[in-house]
């Protein structure tokens, strides 16, 4: 938490250094005025998401708010620009401003990553994934829990560790349509994401609403924001096999735990339909332009 307050005063401190540094008057709407509210909605989903990765719950929606606002913003100074100048040196002013400013700030925090490799980067989605965790704990397990891993064709390597461990308790199964993909959610018991780093995590709603107890970990920011660990799921370190054997191993082992945390999750998606997110997003825009009006 004591790094999070830092980030947070950090973060807080740039802000108001640009404003101070800043002698443009800002007027509604305006070039300057949309830049500054675009330059606090990237601060907003840095701070958001940095506090996911500090396993901080109950922010990450401010995320979601903040890439509004952004694509607000920017969504309006492309219509203005487009009117004064068409599309005059667009791509290029695209490329040096967004996108290669977006790939350096990707690969520097990649590097900065212990279990980054160009291989894993280029090719290997699901060392990124975790898969190799869940098979590693499968091995631990035994028989007396069936694994599907489901979404494409497997690596190499995991096909091998499978092979070479004999998991014929371990299931890969292709890119499934939704109806398809619901009948295994039906005949599932709990659903595991042990991913290595996901901006959200679709596969966890997915879950919770077909009222699956879920395991995942820090890294998850769905699992964060959505999953209160013993209640609904449990949130574990990224790579620790043993933990996913231990929480896997207390579900298998305890019917009633399994049926308390599915109703819990089942319960808590009734209230995370697009519908109210939508509503929610709506509510919180409107109001901030309205004050911004007064």
């Amino acid at each position: 938490m004591k790094y999070f307050v830092l980030l947070t005063g950090l973060i807080l401190a740039c802000y108001l250094l640009g404003f101070i540094k800043k002698s443009e008057k800002y007027q509604w709407m305006d070039r300057n005025y949309t830049t500054a509210i675009k330059g606090f909605s990237i601060l907003t989903v840095v701070w958001a998401h940095s506090g996911a990765m500090l396993s901080v719950g109950g922010i990450q929606f401010v995320a979601g708010i903040g890439v509004a606002l952004f694509l607000m913003c920017s969504g309006y100074g492309l219509e203005i620009s487009y009117e004064k100048n068409g599309l005059e040196e667009f791509w290029k002013k695209r490329l040096l401003s967004v996108c290669l400013p977006f790939w350096v700030v990707e690969l520097v925090g990649l590097f900065a990553t212990a279990t980054f490799t160009i291989k894993t980067y280029l090719f290997d989605f699901c060392c990124l994934k975790g898969f190799d965790i869940v098979l590693k704990a499968a091995e631990k397990i035994g028989k007396s829990v069936d694994f599907y891993i489901i979404g494409g064709e497997p690596s190499a390597e995991n096909k091998k560790y499978k092979e070479a461990h004999n998991l014929s308790n371990v299931h890969f199964v292709d890119f499934l349509g939704k109806d398809e993909l619901r009948e295994y959610y039906n005949a599932a018991d709990l659903f595991v994401l042990m991913t290595r780093g996901d901006t959200w995590g679709l596969v966890i709603n997915e879950a919770m609403a077909n009222g699956l107890p879920v395991i995942t970990t820090k890294r998850c920011v769905a699992g964060v924001e959505l999953i209160k660990d013993g209640e609904n799921g449990y949130i574990i370190e990224v790579d620790d096999t043993e933990a996913l054997v231990n929480k896997v191993l207390t579900l298998r082992d305890n019917e009633e735990l399994c049926r308390q945390m599915s109703l819990a999750n089942i319960n808590k998606m009734q209230t995370n339909t697009i519908d109210q997110i939508a509503k929610n997003h709506i509510q919180v825009l409107e109001s901030f332009f309205k004050e911004k009006k007064q």
